[in-house]
């Protein structure tokens, strides 16, 4: 695949970009994680590392998604997860 930006090109194997897929979709997961936890700050939860309550929060919630229940309440469910590490 041939990337065209900003009047650069540039090639990508399919390998290349399926790793920068995967990349991208790891940081969106890592930044639902992030907001779940400052829900649950917002709503009164003492955390003192909401980066590493994050990080656990996102692999807790990848490896568990259930595609027949809601985000949020499993966003929830994976806050109060780690925070129980």
């Amino acid at each position: 695949m041939i990337i065209h930006r900003l009047g650069q090109s540039f090639a990508l194997t399919a390998e290349e970009l399926e790793a920068a897929y995967r990349e991208r979709q790891q940081e969106y997961l890592l930044m639902d994680a992030a907001a779940a936890v400052d829900r649950a700050i917002e709503d009164g939860a003492d955390i003192s590392d909401p980066d590493g309550i994050a990080q656990v929060a996102a692999e807790y919630f990848s490896d568990n998604h259930d595609c027949n229940c809601d985000d949020n309440s499993q966003w929830d469910q994976a806050v109060k997860y780690a925070m129980s590490r």
